[in-house]
This record gives C-alpha cells, structure tokens and sequence, in this order.
C-alpha cells in the first residue's frame, strides 16, 4: 500500500459523471428498496480484460468522493491524468493495457491507499484493506439512474454561445470553436471550421473508435474540464480581488478565533460567487438540477448559415435510379425560420448530421440511412423526426388541438396539396429535365423567400355570428330531456385555441376547417350547411354498418362528444356524468 499512499495523499476522485470508458459503467443494483442516484458506477476494468474476477465489480459513489475531496481543496487530477484536453476518464493511467495483476495493483493501491492515509491521520474514510465486501457487493442499496442532459436545447445552448467565460483562441468573436471541431487530415489535428458545426453525435457514437473516444467520454471530458477550469479561474480571480481588499482594510488586532472565522466566511463568499457549470454527477444528471438551468426565452436565431427558406426539389427521373418510376410530386417550399422557432432543438429534425434529408435517406433506401426510404423520413407517422410524424405529435400534445385531430387524421387524402404545391420560379420542365437540381443553395433560398413573401394569408374561420348558438339533439330523448348543445361557444374555444398555432394557420386552408372533426366524412367546402349525424348514423348499428365502423346514432353522439372532451381535458362535464349534459326527465 505504500505506492498508494505515495501516490494519493488526498481523497480519490472521478470528475468525469457517470461514465462508461476505462472500466467504468453503470451499475443497478437488483434491489426494489434501492437508494436511487445518478453517480453509482461500477469499476470492471479488470473484467473487461476477459480477466475471471473473483470477486463482483466494486461499486464506486462518484459525488460521495467529489464532495470530499472539494473540501480538502484537492481536483480531478488526483485519479485522473490531466491532458491537453482534459482529463483521461481512466484511473490514474492513459490506457487499460494488459496485464490485470497490474491493474488490480494500481486500483488497490491508489484507492485502499489513500483510505489508510486518512484513517492513519484519523480522519473519516472509505474500505480499509481486508473490508473487499465493503466495494465488491452487488447488494449494495443503491440503484443508478441518470437524467439525460439536452444539450442541443435551444435556450442550454445559447447560454454556452453568449457566455464570456468561454473564449475561442482562434476567434474571440466566436466562442463554438472551443467546444466545437473537425479533424484535419493535413494538419492532423482537430481545427475549427466556421459553418461546419454540427452535434458531438455526428462523429462521436456509442463506443469508441481508434484515438475517437466515444459521445459519453468526448462530452463528459470536454464539458466537466471546461467548467472546472472556468471555476478556477473565476475562483483565482475573486481571491485576488479578496486578498487586494485585505490589503487597503486598516489593520487591527484580533484574535485567531477571529481571523479563521473571516477566512472561512471569505472562502464561502468566494465559492458562492463562482459561475460555473456542474461538476458533479447530481449537478447535470437529476431533475431538481436540470430544474435549476436559467431559461433563456426567446432565444435569439442561432446561424449556421442556414436559409430563412429553402425549395425542396421532388426526386424525379433525374434523380431516381435508372428504370424507376417517375415520382410525378411537387416541389416544397420550406420556411426554415419558422420551423426554428418551433423547435427547442436542431436535432428535431437534423436527428444525426446537420445536413439536407437527402444525404443519408435514398429513394430506395441504403445503410447510411438505416435502410429509412426518403418518402418515409419526410412522411412517416411514427417518427418524431419526419414533417409528418413531427406535425402528428405537435397537434396530438396540445389540448387544443388534439380534441380535433383525435378524430381528424393529421394528414387526410387532400392535404399533400397542402405543402406540394407549385413554386414561382421554378417550372415543371426545369424538375423534369433534371435542371432545376443545378440551382445553387443560394438561388433556391432566394426563390423559396419570393414565394413566402407572396404567401395568401391564411384562411379566416367562419364569423362566429354565423355559427348557430345552441344546437338541441332530442331525436333519441327517452329517459333524458333533449340535450341543449352550447354549438357557438365550443366553436369559439376550438377557434380561439387554434388561433396562434402556424400550424394549423398552414394546413386550416378553408374557412369551415374547423368544423372537420365533428362533422366528419362530408366535403369541407359544405360544411357551413352541413347533413345531420342521423343522415349516416342509423337508430341502430346494422351488420353493414358495423363492418364499416359506423356505430349507431347514440353511440356516435358519445364517442364523438366524450373522447373529445377525454382529449382536451375537459373536467367538466365528465363523461360518466349523464345529467351533466341530459336533464333527467320526470315520468
């Protein structure tokens, strides 16, 4: 143990969160009573050598040790080997190498070490040596579980853009070179590139490749260093500002008691001044920390060099492959800036690389793309990043709209019309001859803003004075009194909700839009006189009408009325609340 107390003589460390490199994962105990934390890991280094282990991984509480070694004054570099880039995520050594005795060695050494260098100076400490069950328990009450952190988040992202603690060597005007980077074939090494940023995703994935660490160690070492050294240089400064202030103070004689107790009140005042990013596991990893991020709203446009719009080019025969059909669909013009300001995140819909759909999705479909055909990254209903499928959960998670759309598909038979349309300056010959495709970034920016300046503006809801105000529904009053349904009012709250959402101001495209969802199957255009339920819905289900899902009159008054009220959340009245909307009828 004596190396180990040679090379720890403060508490041992891990200032990376909850990482998953150099023999350190993610450790779940099987105990339904288990202590639920964000920084439980487990070491297996040794295990991940193919080494048979006599005894389970040890079982390491990661903010347990920072907690303590912050008090002793003590940083990461106590188990982590500092580098040009910041620390190594491995204990104590650059590489697993492989030999396991060794390994074994030096974990023993640096952490059973350091534990008797304190219990010898009687301090409070973790294991002593012969204590394994103390680390190696896979019993131990403690369950894992990390909160993602989003750092794509628009408002988390722009804190780090507009921060003046970070500061690009190559560019002071331009911090997202510091966290931001590509490698340089030429120069071997990684060099920032303005307008090529992208996520950490797009080149770092789950493992590691060659000298490429993986996403959790890239970003771990890059954002715990980074915070770290910001601490430190914020700390160093407000100490130099404390020790200048000390100096002008007039002298006077005091005790000791007092001069600790100032120095101890100026230390706290110090470390409560620092603004800094989370260092610790708990300080990123938990809901009350992520609770705590400063809400930046609105967030001002972050560019890229990114259009305000674009015309997305239909694939044709001059892009499909040889002998397919022709496509025969409409270009889109796609208002990039209103999408942005509907999104907390790029990576909505850049999901990978931040780049056109077309470069990893194929008409047919390839590996780059996880086999995703092009029509289906742009129109699938299950995907959260398809137009279709993103447009589908939007209206879905809103009350508003959902008490329609539940009952109303997001994307009828007639509304591809909607997006695909025809675009001022670009002609269907130019899309059939192929030429159209040679339009530079810069000239279909410039024709898709034409074409959004000229948008008609949406289609006004009909006048609520046109709306009846009550409608009464009494051809299957029995037990109950006819029911007086409040038409007018329900049409206003449906309007009013809809009123600021661009979604449905693109897509409502006729004055009677809003009447779709409950007098559903008849032509929109129609919809200001429309048939009654009773013209379809039969006093009882017939076989034929069962067959086609059309249920009875008085099934469908329900369904339609209680799932809608169900969707938006409506308290009142509730669904099994018969009197609530019927008023009993005395016999």
């Amino acid at each position: 143990m004596e190396n180990g107390r040679k090379l720890l003589r403060g508490i041992a460390l891990a200032a990376i969160a909850v990482i998953g490199l150099g023999g350190i994962a993610l450790f779940a105990s099987p105990s339904q009573a288990a202590e639920t934390r964000p920084d439980v890991i487990r070491i297996d280094a040794i295990g991940q050598l193919k080494k048979k282990l006599e005894m389970p991984p040890a079982v390491f509480l990661h903010d347990e040790h920072t907690k303590a070694l912050a008090a002793a004054g003590q940083d990461c570099s106590v188990c982590h080997t500092a580098t040009a880039n910041g620390h190594t995520v491995k204990f104590q050594r650059k590489d697993d190498g492989t030999d396991p005795k060794k390994l074994e060695k030096l974990y023993h050494n640096g952490c059973i070490g350091c534990h008797e260098n304190m219990a010898s100076n009687n301090q409070k400490t973790g294991p002593l040596d012969g204590e394994c069950r103390a680390c190696h328990n896979t019993k131990l009450p403690y369950k894992a579980e990390q909160k993602p952190v989003k750092m794509g988040s628009k408002s988390l992202h722009y804190m780090h853009v507009s921060s003046k603690a970070i500061v690009n060597p190559a560019n002071p005007d331009a911090n997202c070179g510091v966290c931001h980077h590509v490698y340089d074939e030429q120069l071997k090494k990684l060099v920032w590139k303005k307008g090529k940023e992208d996520a950490c995703a797009a080149c770092h994935g789950e493992k590691a490749e060659g000298a490429k660490p993986s996403l959790q160690t890239a970003v771990h070492t890059k954002c715990v260093w980074c915070h770290e050294n910001v601490a430190q240089s914020s700390r160093a400064y407000l100490t130099a500002q404390a020790e200048a202030k000390k100096a002008e103070a007039p002298k006077g004689k005091k005790s000791a008691k007092d001069v600790r107790a100032e120095a101890q009140a100026e230390a706290a005042a110090i470390e409560a001044a620092i603004v800094t990013g989370p260092t610790t596991c708990a300080g990123c990893h938990t809901e009350a920390a992520q609770s705590t991020f400063k809400r930046i709203s609105p967030v001002p446009r972050l560019m890229r060099g990114q259009p305000d719009a674009t015309v997305l080019l239909p694939v044709n025969s001059a892009k499909r492959p040889e002998g397919a059909p022709e496509a025969g669909m409409k270009p889109v013009v796609f208002n990039h800036k209103a999408h942005e300001a509907s999104v907390d995140s790029c990576r909505t819909c850049h999901h990978v690389r931040i780049e056109s759909c077309t470069v990893c999705h194929t008409v047919d479909g390839n590996k780059d793309g996880k086999f995703v055909k092009l029509a289906d990254a742009m129109h699938a209903k299950t995907s959260d990043s398809s137009c279709v499928g993103c447009h589908q959960q939007t209206v879905m998670s809103k009350k508003e709209c959902a008490g329609c759309h539940g009952a109303v598909p997001v994307m009828p038979a007639d509304s591809c019309a909607t997006c695909h349309k025809d675009v001022k300056g670009i002609t269907s010959a130019q899309i059939a001859d192929g030429s159209a495709f040679k339009l530079s970034k810069e000239q279909l920016a410039d024709i898709a803003a034409k074409n959004v300046a000229e948008e008609p503006a949406p289609a006004k809801p009909l006048p609520a004075a046109d709306i009846p105000e009550t409608v009464t529904i009494g051809v299957l009053s029995n037990d109950f009194e006819p029911c007086v349904f409040p038409h007018r009012k329900i049409y206003e709250a449906l309007v009013k909700g809809a009123g600021e959402s661009g979604l449905a101001a693109a897509f409502h495209t006729s004055p009677t839009s809003m009447c779709a969802a409950c007098h559903h199957n008849s032509p929109v255009e129609g919809l200001k006189t429309p048939p009654k339920c009773a013209s379809c819905h039969g006093m009882q289900a017939d076989k034929m009408a069962a067959d086609a899902n059309k249920p009875s009159l008085k099934a469908a008054y329900h369904q339609q009325c209680m799932a809608c009220h169900d969707r938006m959340k409506v308290a009142k009245p509730a669904a099994t609340d018969c009197a609530g909307c019927h008023t009993p009828r005395v016999k």
